[in-house]
């Protein structure tokens, strides 16, 4: 077979780019390259990188897990895996035969094994929970059937039925999606599903799928960031696996805001190139019968991503709320993950609402309410549009596109905060103002917009000074009463400034 081109770019497929990163990271982890570096070698030599230095790293990194724990083991590991490296590039830096190469790589990755288990391997602790099917990590597999094994799995014929059945009976999860993640049924593996995909290392980055996940300990699971450019994916993972080391896997919150917030601070570093890609986190808890268990796809929709990289707008979402003193959120994660932020303000403000003491400023937040509610208001607004005019494109250059938008946020920010606040006015009783908040927020609980303007109007025609206010009135008629698509975001933000 004449060996194949080969490019590191993304097949649009999640769990073969999975592969490729997981490739990536195993070659980082021995020789610590990074992403350029990679890129380099498999456009001067793909032979010596495919068939010398990463059946070397592959077999390290094994070697790494199963040696886990004994001490006396690692202390020597760190010299083994220098020596095995610089004797490698000796080898193999005049080379070009494959067959030679691979050679090298194999012979040298056995007799480290051997220096650090003091004995002669039966096998190469090759273990997959989800690639079984891989004769590989077949246990009953010794070093001779490793060493073909591993070696077809490098050249990945991939024309040839009988060489995929060799390879491995079957891949479950493994199919071309056109739209997102439709990946996920079970297939078996065969020529017309792998040939689409036109990767000459195919094979290879499919065993090192597993490899692009960090485990974030047993709340969060295995986590991989995905999107479909290369570098951008591999920046984040990369944070991501920084950040892993650094923090306890025991505090869950703390976890989740130091992996939005890495992702968060690349949106804004890459911001010329992530807002017109899709983004998403994919997590799984462990692997049982070569299946992912408690497969999670989070998907970052470019808009909200767009939104975020504003800084003002940025800041006072990434806030922690907490409810009912049992429940905790991360606004700014709840916003990533699509979802609605008015339920949790609702909560928030209802929680606060029905304290028997007095609340003070220092204790709502209120500027996160206040862009949590209108960000929430103006999407709504802006899918309203989307509804009746199809051609609309929120990523144009024309008005009402994203850039706009952010604008808009922080204009209707700033005069609700001013408009909004003379509904303190109606009384100087901090009592009898929140009796008035508890009302309101009961009606805009069962979403009558009627009863909340009859009796927020009964209130006000009390209070003339507010009625002559034209600011505050022209806010209110403006917000509410003729807004039928986003008011009880806005009825929300008149009892919020009851309640402080």
């Amino acid at each position: 077979m004449e060996e194949r081109k080969e490019d590191l770019t993304f097949t649009g497929n999640w769990y073969i780019d999975a592969g490729i990163v997981g490739f990536i990271k195993v070659l980082n982890w021995m020789y610590g390259w990074e992403l350029e570096e990679v890129e380099k070698k498999v456009k001067e030599n793909p032979v010596r990188l495919y068939y010398g230095y990463f059946p070397l790293a592959y077999s390290f990194r094994y070697f790494s897990k199963e040696l886990n724990g004994k001490k006396e083991i690692n202390k020597k590991f760190e010299e083994i895996k220098k020596d095995s490296i610089k004797k490698l590039e000796e080898e193999i830096r005049d080379k070009n035969d494959k067959d030679e190469i691979y050679e090298s790589a194999w012979k040298l990755s056995v007799e480290a094994y051997k220096k650090l288990e003091g004995n002669e391997p039966r096998r190469l602790p090759f273990n997959s929970l989800f690639h079984h099917n891989f004769l590989i990590f077949n246990p009953s597999s010794k070093l001779g059937k490793q060493k073909e094994y591993l070696k077809n799995i490098i050249c990945g014929d991939y024309e040839s039925e009988e060489k995929l059945l060799y390879i491995g009976k079957s891949i479950s999860k493994f199919l071309h999606s056109d739209e997102e993640f439709l990946n996920i049924s079970y297939v078996p593996l065969c020529t017309r599903n792998i040939n689409i995909f036109k990767k000459g290392y195919v094979f290879v980055y499919l065993v090192c799928f597993e490899h692009a996940f960090e485990n974030f300990g047993k709340d969060l699971g295995n986590i991989f960031f995905y999107s479909p450019t290369l570098n951008f994916c591999y920046e984040v993972n990369k944070k991501l696996a920084i950040a892993n080391e650094s923090y306890n896997k025991k505090d869950k919150n703390m976890l989740l805001r130091i992996i939005w917030g890495n992702i968060i601070d690349l949106l804004i570093e890459y911001k010329s190139l992530w807002s017109l890609e899709e983004m998403y986190i994919i997590s799984y808890k462990g692997i049982r019968n070569q299946a992912l268990v408690n497969v999670e796809y989070i998907g970052i929709p470019k808009l909200q991503a767009s939104i975020l990289i504003d800084d003002e707008i940025r800041e006072n979402l990434n806030r922690k709320i907490e409810i009912d003193k049992e429940k905790k959120y991360w606004i700014v994660e709840e916003f990533i993950k699509n979802k609605p932020l008015y339920p949790l303000i609702f909560s928030y403000i209802k929680t606060n609402l029905s304290q028997k003491n007095e609340v003070s400023e220092e204790e709502i937040d209120r500027h996160m309410c206040y862009y949590s509610l209108i960000v929430d208001a103006k999407l709504l607004d802006l899918r309203s549009e989307k509804e009746e005019n199809e051609e609309l494109c929120i990523f144009s250059e024309k008005k009402g596109t994203y850039k706009s938008l952010l604008k808009e946020i922080k204009k209707d920010v700033r005069e609700t905060y001013f408009c909004s606040n003379f509904i303190k006015k109606i009384s100087g009783d901090k009592e009898v103002r929140k009796s008035l908040a508890t009302e309101l927020l009961s009606i805009v609980e069962r979403g009558s917009k009627n009863n909340f303007l009859n009796l927020l109007l009964k209130r006000l025609n009390q209070n003339l000074d507010i009625c002559k206010n034209k600011n505050f009135m022209r806010w209110v008629n403006e917000k509410i009463v003729r807004n039928d698509i986003s008011w009880k975001n806005y009825a929300l933000i008149l009892v919020l400034n009851l309640l402080t």
